[in-house]
């Protein structure tokens, strides 16, 4: 996810995801946060769409402002361990 928003995958995943602001004409309390989509059944709560959203949205914001790949696995990890 963090590879996605600095924009350093491939074309083909520039439409997978979207903000919430793209979906709502009036601010939301999470208009900068990715859209989770809809799911009707448990299996579609396992994709990348649906799982990667969820997981980016939990992520505290000092960890997604990392500068660098390397930084934010390193915030994210200590955030997990000191999390459990």
């Amino acid at each position: 996810m963090y590879t996605y928003k600095q924009k350093c995958l491939s074309e083909v995943f520039d439409d997978s995801f979207i903000t919430n602001d793209a979906i709502h004409d009036h601010y939301t309390r999470q208009s900068n946060q990715l859209h989770t989509p809809l799911c009707k059944s448990n299996l579609l709560k396992f994709s990348l769409a649906y799982r990667g959203a969820v997981v980016w949205n939990e992520i505290p914001q000092y960890i997604k402002q990392a500068v660098s790949l390397t930084q934010f696995k390193r915030r994210y990890i200590k955030y997990i361990l000191e999390a459990h």
